[in-house]
């Protein structure tokens, strides 16, 4: 009876001491608790100044999506130096690198710029026309619906006189616009001849028998 009662006392004892042997290893490998920080701010447009909804903003693991206030706010960041990034389709997303402290509420705001705005591009024409151009009044009317299409801030049209007709037309054209016209030509090894539009310099032309909507608009496009 009494070994019976001592195998027993010993097998628990060996239960308890892998127990606590484990617990003990168990207890040396749990990783220290993670310092961390909070960030918070708002998005706006920065052409309207007005909140953005539907922001991702993230740092790392750590995200917030806006609401129709436009404000976020991040928390449990670990400290340290932290990339924060604000993204929304159809502006240009941004990245900001911020300290996190511990225990603190470090303060971002973002002013997101609409993609639109970025890539905007204006295209400056040059339309030298002249007075007996038979052709001429169809490429200033074409021009005139391109210009009501892509608005005052995308397109700006120059109507200007490549040369004076004597007697009758003496003066339509200025010393300024002749030499352009001529340097225009020249370069580009052609004659001249109206109606010829050039698009932001040498960078785009459409000559007399080229003239038409679809030419124009796909060297305002380009």
């Amino acid at each position: 009876m009494k070994g019976k009662l001592f195998r027993m006392v010993f097998r628990l004892s060996v239960v308890v001491v892998g127990v606590s042997f484990l617990l003990f290893l168990g207890s040396g490998c749990t990783p220290p608790p993670v310092s961390t920080g909070s960030i918070q701010g708002i998005v706006t447009d920065s052409l309207t100044d007005q909140s953005i909804e539907g922001v991702l903003v993230s740092a790392g693991n750590v995200s917030f999506t806006t609401e129709a206030s436009g404000n976020y706010i991040l928390s449990e960041v670990p400290v340290g130096n932290r990339e924060v990034t604000a993204a929304r389709e159809g502006y240009s997303s941004q990245t900001t690198i911020v300290e996190i402290i511990e225990n603190e509420i470090t303060e971002l705001d973002f002013q997101l710029i609409p993609l639109s705005q970025e890539n905007q591009r204006v295209v400056m024409v040059e339309l030298f026309v002249a007075p007996t151009c038979p052709n001429c009044p169809g490429a200033k009317d074409i021009m005139a619906q391109l210009l009501e299409e892509y608005g005052f801030d995308k397109l700006a049209v120059l109507e200007e006189y490549g040369w004076n007709i004597e007697p009758d037309y003496t003066g339509w054209a200025t010393t300024e616009t002749i030499d352009r016209f001529k340097w225009y030509t020249d370069s580009l090894g052609i004659s001249r001849h109206t109606p010829d539009a050039y698009f932001n310099g040498l960078n785009q032309s459409v000559h007399s028998n080229e003239s038409n909507y679809n030419n124009y608009k796909a060297a305002i496009d380009e």
